[in-house]
């Protein structure tokens, strides 16, 4: 989001908008939508390694589901789930991330 200056002094601010960074080392997994009801997709940004899973645990670690990742788009059925909050972890070869999803 910019903050945009008129010569007189105002401002005004632009729409918030999501950037990624390709190339490179840049690596990004995000999981939407957040929070979600049936289904939640985990999306790759960047280069990934081989060997990629997800795991979706609940918070004391328990692995309630277990997916390959095929190509960077995977989609997670949680629809059988009771409300709370999930984990989503991402690991391959040179990668891993953990995010937080919640469950309506």
């Amino acid at each position: 989001r910019l903050k945009m200056y008129d010569k007189n002094g105002t401002f005004t601010y632009s729409d918030v908008v999501k950037a990624f960074v390709t190339g490179g080392d840049a690596f990004e997994v995000e999981a939407f939508p957040n929070p979600a009801t049936d289904v939640v997709r985990v999306r790759v940004h960047g280069v990934q390694g081989t060997d990629a899973k997800v795991f979706l645990t609940d918070l004391t670690g328990k692995v309630l589901r277990t997916l390959t990742m095929s190509g960077t788009d995977q989609q997670i059925n949680i629809s059988g789930l009771a409300s709370g909050v999930y984990m989503i972890k991402y690991v391959d070869t040179h990668h891993q991330q953990t995010l937080k999803v919640t469950k309506q």
